[in-house]
């Protein structure tokens, strides 16, 4: 997790390190992701997984 003020790149970067290293980015803003991951941890991460 990365936090930090708005707008000084936190994004970007993460996308950069993501595709550099066959990972996924996955940001939590959308309220229904977010929800998966909090109700069903296990599942989020399965259905993510099938992204990359």
């Amino acid at each position: 997790m990365v936090v930090g003020a708005r707008q000084v790149g936190k994004s970007t970067m993460l996308k950069q390190l993501a595709k550099d290293q066959n990972r996924v980015f996955v940001t939590m803003d959308d309220a229904q992701i977010r929800s998966l991951a909090e109700a069903d941890p296990k599942l989020f991460f399965k259905l993510i997984s099938r992204l990359s």
